[in-house]
């Protein structure tokens, strides 16, 4: 099976599926999916997949993703 590297906050993770959802990457970087949503990064249009956890991506080599918090701010 082909190995895909992708990036979520400029990590490498891998993976041999041609396809994960959202809430599988967050997953995979140990990101609550109730807490954060996932933004692909692609030059000239970024791809909010907030609310769309189970929405599935076909990966790319080298795709690149950030984890954006969504969750309640604790203030003190």
């Amino acid at each position: 099976m082909k190995q895909i590297i992708y990036f979520v906050d400029d990590e490498p993770q891998r993976t041999t599926k041609s396809e994960l959802s959202p809430r599988e990457i967050l997953q995979s970087v140990n990101k609550d999916p109730d807490q954060y949503y996932l933004k692909q990064l692609v030059c000239g249009e970024d791809i909010s997949y907030k609310d769309r956890l189970d929405c599935p991506i076909k990966l790319e080599q080298g795709m690149k993703f950030i984890a954006i918090f969504c969750g309640a701010m604790v203030v003190s």
